[in-house]
């Protein structure tokens, strides 16, 4: 990073194809960038993953504006990833499930995913309460996997995952919700036409395809890319990066 860079951050979410809100959020505050995809099985955590969203990420937080305008604990059952960025890079945590995304300066793409194969994932907010850890815990386990440029790594448990990475080594940093694993393209078939999934790894490439960091950077690709391939988004898409130029 020479004297004269700027670390720039910018966020955006899409509304899942078919659903009635959107239960990703996204905001930066300062050096912060936080994002929050909300458990589509439990009460208003549209309203849960935003709060979680204002709180910085504190959990404590969140929940103690839950309780101020009654909404029930489990509003809060979002997952949490945290971006903070300073001079020589950003410090990245992932409680719950998503994605980490980092674009080197020759253009490669790294990417880690962080996976429950229960589709459960351990929410922070999980941690508030015993009683519903304890029953998350016997209903689904902790097993959780990261998917990373090393191959997969077992890390069970609900503590964040955390990855520094390095100005010198990236220009952009991402995070993702888990939704960027469920976009659809629609494909030409003898019968018509179709839809089936974009790899991850493409689409991910895709959006950190930005030419000039600047602005509302992140919502102006991810708009573009939205319109220009049609790509339908099964499930709520949330998005947030940094940038260093």
């Amino acid at each position: 990073m020479g004297a004269d860079s700027v670390v720039r951050a910018d966020t955006y979410t899409r509304r899942g194809w078919g659903k009635r809100v959107c239960a990703d959020a996204a905001a930066v505050a300062g050096a912060r960038l936080v994002l929050s995809d909300g458990c589509s099985s439990s009460p208003d955590t549209d309203l849960g993953a935003r709060l979680l969203v204002r709180a910085g990420g504190d959990v404590s937080i969140a929940y103690d504006w839950t309780q101020a305008i009654d909404l029930p604990i489990d509003a809060l059952d979002a997952t949490c990833l945290i971006a903070d960025a300073d001079a020589a890079g950003v410090s990245v945590s992932v409680a719950g499930d998503g994605v980490i995304a980092a674009r080197r300066h020759d253009g490669t793409i790294d990417i880690w995913r962080v996976e429950c194969p229960s589709n459960a994932p351990g929410y922070p907010a999980l941690a508030l309460d015993p009683r519903r850890l304890a029953a998350w815990r016997s209903q689904f386990g902790d097993a959780r996997q990261v998917h990373g440029p090393d191959g997969i790594v077992e890390m069970p448990g609900i503590a964040p995952i955390e990855r520094r990475l390095t100005w010198a080594n990236y220009a952009l940093v991402a995070v993702f919700s888990d939704g960027v694993g469920a976009l659809d393209q629609r494909v030409d078939t003898d019968t018509g036409r179709a839809f089936e999934p974009v790899p991850v790894y493409e689409a991910v490439a895709a959006f950190l395809s930005i030419a000039h960091p600047r602005g509302a950077f992140v919502e102006r690709r991810a708009r573009r890319l939205f319109d220009r391939t049609g790509w339908r988004p099964r499930d709520d898409f949330s998005i947030g990066a940094w940038s260093c130029v």
